[in-house]
């Protein structure tokens, strides 16, 4: 399929100027300070916290994928107009001071663009969750949603074995969604399209964790940067680990829960534990966990758990048992989500 200039536009509006945007209003109502990696970050956790809140009932209720398309591009276009009212736009969080910064930042972005390329290129798109693109294929092409056996096509009318789980994780719904409105078919969508967007996700999240890891200065920001890179590319010790499925299988939900939302929860985590008083936090980690149900059960299971230990470790080390509960409490969506689905199963 060949991409035209619609395409490519609708591609950008869809998945990098609305993620910015509804991020940019979610830091407004937060109070959170406007970066453009963080804002970037936040408005498309949030895209995804918002698609699992609205396709799962539609789901269960076997409506038309149609009213999904609908409900979440109307949702989206209101929280994105907020911004645009208010009038407030991100920023920087780092000052170039000397030659040394310059070089790390730029090596820094070639690295970035060397992992979007190498995901994109090397990404093996045979292996056994491949029924993601086929169930966003079928939902654009019927506008079912998992009513159809992915392997043979057959209207199956009920949701059986693998299915189940992809009625309370419904990845390939936003895949569909994206497909929609881009006019791109689903299965370039899912390994081409969504990977570029992703990568560069990651490298913002790498890059705001490496501000509280390794402090203010860009050079070593973007010396770690570079350091988590290299460990994402060739950590391959195993082809069960997180570097392995977020290289090779990024197109799988559960691939982005390793490389999006393991370190994204690990640096919401950090800052709670270091200014547990800021309730944004917490609402940032309760949209973090929403958008961890959408991608996989994988992603319902280690949002909780790590959310989990933060609050136990919280509660022992701090003696603090209502700041324990309350970062207890922003795994809600987990436990319902995973209740749900035990009663499917």
């Amino acid at each position: 399929m060949y991409l035209t200039v619609t395409n490519i536009i609708l591609t950008v509006v869809v998945l990098g100027v609305v993620p910015i945007l509804m991020g940019n209003t979610i830091c407004i109502l937060c109070d959170e300070e406007l970066l453009w990696g963080k804002s970037y970050v936040i408005g498309m956790m949030s895209m995804w916290a918002i698609c699992q809140l609205i396709s799962v009932p539609v789901i269960l209720a076997k409506g038309s994928f149609l009213i999904v398309v609908a409900m979440l591009s109307g949702v989206f276009v209101i929280i994105s107009s907020y911004a645009l009212v208010r009038k407030k736009y991100p920023t920087v969080s780092f000052h170039i001071q000397n030659i040394w910064d310059k070089l790390g930042f730029v090596v820094m972005i070639i690295f970035i663009l060397a992992i979007v390329v190498l995901g994109v290129v090397l990404q093996h798109t045979d292996n056994d969750d491949s029924r993601f693109v086929a169930n966003a294929v079928d939902i654009c092409r019927t506008n079912r949603m998992f009513l159809t056996n992915p392997a043979s096509g057959e209207l199956l009318g009920e949701w059986r074995g693998e299915l189940i789980k992809d009625v309370t994780s419904p990845w390939a719904v936003f895949i569909a969604w994206v497909a929609t409105l881009t006019g791109v078919s689903a299965t370039v969508t899912a390994h081409v399209i969504l990977p570029i967007f992703i990568y560069i996700m990651i490298g913002c999240i790498y890059f705001m964790l490496s501000k509280e890891l390794v402090g203010d200065r860009l050079v070593y920001r973007s010396l770690f940067v570079c350091f988590a890179i290299l460990v994402t590319v060739f950590g391959f010790y195993s082809n069960a680990s997180a570097e392995a499925y977020t290289m090779l299988r990024i197109w799988q939900g559960k691939a982005v829960v390793a490389g999006v939302g393991v370190p994204l929860v690990f640096l919401l985590c950090m800052w709670i534990y270091r200014e547990y008083e800021k309730k944004s936090y917490y609402v940032l980690l309760l949209i973090c966990e929403m958008a961890l149900c959408l991608l996989s059960g994988m992603g319902i299971i280690i949002g909780a758990v790590m959310a989990g230990c933060l609050g136990f470790v919280y509660g022992i080390v701090k003696k603090n048992i209502r700041v324990c509960f309350g970062i207890w409490l922003t795994v809600f969506p987990c436990a319902v989500f995973y209740a749900v689905n035990a009663l499917l199963g």
